[in-house]
Parts: structure tokens; sequence; C-alpha cells
């Protein structure tokens, strides 16, 4: 779990330094909290993207929905792995 934690971390670091680039903001930390919004499809509108930053915005937003997938059946197959205690 704070393997998955750390990954969840790492890529929206990833997509922080993405968004710096487009122009959205210069702050890296302001970068990171839009790459978590938009990883989590929130979308709190305080921070908009413009020109070339809007598809990175819509790509980091469909990441965001794989990730939770991805996340969701890797905590299933972990609890599936995981032996209950009762055995009949």
């Amino acid at each position: 779990m704070v393997l998955l934690g750390l990954a969840l971390l790492i890529e929206a670091m990833i997509w922080a330094s993405a968004f710096i680039d487009p122009g959205v903001t210069d702050a890296f930390w302001q970068a990171f909290y839009c790459a978590i919004v938009m990883l989590t499809t929130l979308g709190y509108g305080d921070l908009t993207p413009h020109g070339g930053a809007q598809p990175v915005a819509a790509f980091c937003a469909v990441a965001g929905l794989f990730l939770v997938a991805l996340s969701t059946a890797f905590v299933v197959e972990i609890l599936r792995l995981t032996p209950s205690g009762t055995h009949d």
C-alpha cells in the first residue's frame, strides 16, 4: 500500500512538471496541486489551463481515471490473495 501511495505521488510530481512548461503556473507546488486536482478529476476551477496546457490537463484527467481503476484492481488482488483466517 505504501508503494502504491509512493507511485501515485511520483506520478503527480511528473504531471506537475508538465503543467509548469505550458504556462499554467511558475510555482512547482501550485502545479503539484493542479496535477492532484486533475488526477482525481475534482476540477475545483481555481486553476484553469489555457493554450497548450489544455491537452495536458485532459490527458492528466484520463490518466487519473486509469489510476483509480488500477489502484482498485491492485487492492482487490491483494485482498483476494490474503488468507481470511477461516478454513472450512
